[in-house]
């Protein structure tokens, strides 16, 4: 996983790539201050610097609101496609009650036909 800005480095993302792993995960929970705290903006710019380790890349774990239009999820999601960026699959986690029905429907919600997280191209 790349936690946050200071993870997107050579030394990083090649220690990343040794040991047979076919997938890495894009940042965690940017949009908590508590964690690593990036504007969708910076994750952007930073994407093509871990697209280069040649791994599936899932996009950045949101810590909440994930399905939400205009939040941070949905505004990454339409740069990645502006800029032609590689999102191979959006990770989740759930923060939530144990009950299975509102994890599902936030990832119903999340991958609507209508929004942006099917955008972009795969990988």
């Amino acid at each position: 996983m790349i936690w946050g800005p200071g993870s997107v480095t050579d030394a990083e993302l090649n220690a990343t790539t040794q040991g047979g792993t076919i997938e890495l995960l894009g940042c965690n929970e940017h949009d908590n201050a508590g964690q690593s705290k990036m504007t969708p903006k910076q994750a952007l710019n930073r994407w093509p610097k871990s697209e280069a380790a040649g791994l599936r890349l899932g996009a950045p774990a949101v810590a909440a609101n994930a399905e939400l239009g205009g939040g941070w999820l949905d505004r990454f999601m339409k740069g990645a496609a502006i800029r032609h960026l590689r999102v191979a699959f959006i990770p989740r986690h759930w923060h939530g009650s144990a009950s299975a029905r509102t994890p599902r429907t936030s990832c119903a919600a999340i991958c609507k036909p209508s929004g942006t997280a099917t955008t972009g191209r795969s990988g």
